[in-house]
């Protein structure tokens, strides 16, 4: 039998919407009916006491299906009551079909054939194929209980209008020719309804997996988003950007190019270490890392790491965006830096550079981290010691390509740990030579 084409158990809201459908057609069905008996009752040469006879048994047999129905919509059922429900429903609803063969002769018998076929159908495409055969079964019984109970005498059935020139069953043969083809036409309807509730199946076995692997994709990428942005709060979200589109392996992006690097560093913070409880030098950092991390996205920067209070910053990796420019967004992220320390009363020495420098993944097998080395980064870092509390030193480079924008200084010729020659240094005025010049 086709029971695999079908999802068990039927859902509640199967269930639901059958008895919704229940309740609904059959008062519209005994009311269609009740209504008739005074079309049947107008016409004096019509069988009056044969359709009370199918009204006494078709009205109990549809309020049995309502209450059912009704006990179904009304509260949380079992899987099993709901099927136990179901075959009393189909049994009522079919007996109160075929008893409309009582009326021999009239169009109630094709009327009443339609309905138990459309009902079979329905059962078997909408809930499954064991509730189908049932009903399946249940009617061709039924037929063949009437036609043998009238062959054997134990019944008669009576024409509505009996005036009326129709075809009766006129012989036991002519009887079983009919039945044979009432239950053809049941046998029919069982098998387009199969062929239908297997493509009925199919498509929704099908929607179910697509589905299923949209929420599985759905799933993956909110995963996926979670990591990185997880990710991102270790690293650079530009880094994390540029390692996500890069079809390069991480462990092999290292190149040569131009960058303005960024070292900064609280005055005074050893002090305040031994002097700050726990909690109050955490509140005292995050406030600083907050502020310096607002400066440097608002510019373009890539935090490269933070070290204690000190904090590395590279402009033009992982992308460049041209060597004046770089210069121009890092000087310009050095200066607010410095004023958003003053708003909280914290103050920092900064140091910048700006030359080539090596770019890239370096580590260890076990770890390795997106960093810039070379002689900009040592120099960057010399510099920011030496730098003057609340102060921004730039080597010459750096004062080549941004001094047009900002009003600069020079400092002195610096002896650096490390350099063979004295380094250049200008400090940085707090305001731009021509506000907006820079390109953030």
């Amino acid at each position: 039998m086709a029971g695999a084409d079908t999802p068990e158990p039927i859902s509640e809201a199967d269930y639901r919407v059958t008895a919704g459908i229940m309740v609904t057609v059959m008062p519209l069905l005994a009311l269609g009916n009740v209504l008739s008996r005074g079309v049947v009752a107008a016409d004096a040469r019509s069988n009056l006491p044969a359709y009370d006879a199918f009204l006494r048994l078709n009205l109990p047999c549809n309020a049995l299906v309502i209450l059912i129905g009704a006990w179904m919509l009304l509260g949380r059922r079992s899987e099993r009551a709901c099927r136990i429900a179901i075959h009393l429903a189909l049994t009522s609803a079919l007996i109160t079909g075929t008893s409309g063969l009582w009326l021999r002769g009239s169009l109630t018998n094709a009327l009443s054939i339609i309905l138990i076929a459309a009902a079979i159908a329905v059962v078997r495409v909408y809930l499954d194929w064991r509730l189908g055969l049932f009903a399946l079964l249940m009617a061709m019984a039924m037929h063949s209980l009437l036609v043998v109970l009238e062959t054997a005498g134990v019944i008669q059935s009576h024409a509505l209008h009996p005036h009326l020139d129709l075809v009766e069953y006129a012989s036991t043969s002519f009887m079983l020719a009919t039945l044979a083809w009432i239950l053809l036409i049941y046998v029919v309807v069982w098998v387009f309804a199969s062929y239908v509730a297997r493509r009925f199946r199919v498509g929704e076995q099908a929607l179910r997996e697509l589905n299923m692997s949209l929420e599985q994709k759905v799933s993956d990428q909110v995963t996926h988003i979670e990591r990185v942005n997880r990710l991102r709060r270790y690293m650079a979200p530009q880094v994390v950007e540029h390692m996500l589109e890069s079809e390069v392996d991480p462990s092999d992006m290292r190149e040569r190019r131009t960058i303005s690097v960024l070292f900064a560093d609280l005055r005074g913070f050893t002090q305040l270490v031994e002097t700050l409880d726990p909690g109050e030098l955490d509140e005292m950092l995050n406030k600083y890392f907050d502020e310096v991390t607002t400066a440097a996205f608002a510019h373009g920067g890539t935090i490269d790491k933070f070290i204690g209070d000190a904090v590395m910053m590279l402009f033009g990796a992982p992308q460049s965006t041209g060597e004046q420019d770089q210069a121009l967004r890092c000087v310009k992220t050095a200066v607010e830096i410095q004023q958003r320390l003053r708003e909280i009363n914290l103050v920092a020495r900064i140091g910048i550079g700006t030359g080539e420098a090596t770019v890239g993944s370096f580590g260890s097998a076990q770890r390795t981290e997106f960093t810039a080395v070379g002689v900009t980064v040592n120099r960057a870092a010399r510099l920011e010691p030496l730098a003057p509390s609340g102060a921004v030193l730039v080597d010459e480079r750096t004062q080549e390509l941004a001094g047009d924008v900002f009003t600069m200084k020079l400092f002195g010729e610096l002896e650096l740990k490390g350099f063979g020659k004295p380094v250049r240094a200008y400090e940085v005025g707090t305001q731009p030579v021509a506000e907006g010049s820079t390109t953030s």
